[in-house]
């Protein structure tokens, strides 16, 4: 027998270390290759809800009662979690969005700041989600057409009339449109002759 076959040559090493480098990346590459992919998918999904909460409140700007834009209000918080400048932004929309108005003494300048608020908020949550937009086009560049909010502004104060009405508040009033004589059945009373 030949006595040097314990003895491991510098090749036989090379070996060594390949078959256990290549063992390694096969138990270990496809659990690393899952992990990419679900991290990938987190963050994808991370930066769709982002956009989709962005595409919300630029669709319903002008519209600022809509549920959709109140739900997406909201959400900012869980959405937006990481992202410190819009979470000061969010913060500073909704403490005046929260401030209470007497009646008669909101003026035209607590709106302005209402409606300067709401655009950097719109407009920190543009640059967090990739999107290029200018403050000016933000405010600036909304259509929103006057029959949307007049009607809305109508259900409104339908749906106030409808609950003073439920609540006995209010009382429905009856009226009788159709002239009693002219559909009456019945024919006309006699005529009474006064001498």
């Amino acid at each position: 027998m030949d006595s040097n076959f314990w003895a491991f040559q510098a090749k036989d090493w090379i070996n060594i270390l390949i078959l256990v480098v290549t063992g390694f990346a096969v138990y270990i590459g496809p659990i690393r290759a899952v992990k990419v992919a679900r991290r990938e998918e987190v963050e994808a999904l991370k930066l769709r809800q982002k956009a989709e909460i962005f595409a919300s409140l630029m669709k319903t700007r002008r519209f600022q009662l809509d549920p959709e834009h109140v739900s997406s209000l909201n959400l900012i918080q869980v959405y937006f979690s990481e992202e410190e400048t819009v979470l000061a932004a969010y913060k500073a929309y909704i403490r005046l969005l929260s401030r209470k108005l007497i009646p008669g003494v909101a003026d035209e300048s607590f709106w302005k700041e209402r409606d300067d608020a709401f655009i950097d908020l719109v407009y920190a949550i543009a640059r967090a989600t990739g999107f290029s937009q200018d403050k000016k086009e933000i405010e600036e560049l909304a259509y929103s057409p006057s029959g949307w909010a007049s009607d809305q502004e109508t259900i409104r104060r339908l749906h106030g009339l409808l609950i003073e009405i439920l609540e006995n508040k209010r009382p429905i009033p009856v009226t009788n449109f159709i002239n009693p004589t002219v559909f009456n059945p019945f024919p006309p009373a006699p005529a009474i002759d006064p001498n």
